[in-house]
Order: C-alpha cells, then structure tokens, then sequence
C-alpha cells in the first residue's frame, strides 16, 4: 500500500526530471534560434523586424533556461545534462560579478552539479573496470 508521502515524493521526482528535459529542450531552441538570426544577418537583415523577432524570442529563451537552472534538482540529470549543465554554468558564471548573492549562489550551484558529476562519472568507471576484469 502506498501512502501519501511516497505519492508525493515520487510526483516530485518526476517533475524534476522534466526539468532536466525542458532545460534540454529550450538549449536545442535557442541554438535553432541562433542560427535563424546568423542567417538573417549573412542576408543583410540585422536589425530589421524579423531579426529583432527572433533576438526578441532568443531572449525569452535564454532567460527561461535560466530561471529552470535555478530550480532543477542535479541528482535527476543523466550523465550528459549534468555535462551540459555544468558547461553553461561556468559560462553564466563568468558574466556575474564576485561577491554578489547571484554569483554565490551560481558557485554553489555549480559546485553541486559539479559533485554529482564527479558521482557518477566514478560510478561508470567503476563498471567499466569490473567489465574489463
């Protein structure tokens, strides 16, 4: 029988893990985006309506990733999210000033996806050295 507490802790692991999807999913946006907009420049269109659409919604992007990132729980992130993850982490990291709450707390975040990282990267060296014994 399961009761109320385990319901809810299940719900809560699930929505994590969409988490970790919808993070991937806006990154293949706004990479399609990117490309929309070096298109419309190579034609001479940078600055026109339809490049300030697309910069305009590239922005939206960016700053849902962003918010997701604040919220996502590293421990539901495969192996290759944690990477990606931690990659534009360092990247954000690099734009916020030191000392500031926001740059704190992008280092702890960092820091944690950084562990669980190091987690499971030494948990898939360990099988493979068992499978090569």
């Amino acid at each position: 029988m399961v009761n109320l507490n385990e319901v809810a802790s299940l719900t809560l692991q699930l929505n994590q893990g969409d988490v970790g999807k919808s993070i991937d999913s806006l990154n293949t946006k706004a990479k399609e985006l990117k490309t929309t907009l070096k298109d419309i420049e190579k034609d001479g269109g940078k600055g026109s309506e339809n490049w300030q659409k697309y910069k305009n919604e590239l922005a939206d992007v960016q700053k849902a990733t962003s918010s997701l990132k604040k919220e996502v729980d590293v421990t539901t992130l495969s192996y290759g999210q944690l990477d990606s993850l931690i990659k534009q982490l360092n990247k954000d990291l690099k734009t916020l000033k030191p000392g500031t709450d926001e740059f704190i707390a992008a280092s702890k975040r960092l820091g944690d996806a950084e562990k669980q990282f190091k987690g499971v990267k030494d948990e898939v060296d360990k099988i493979k050295k068992g499978v090569m014994i």
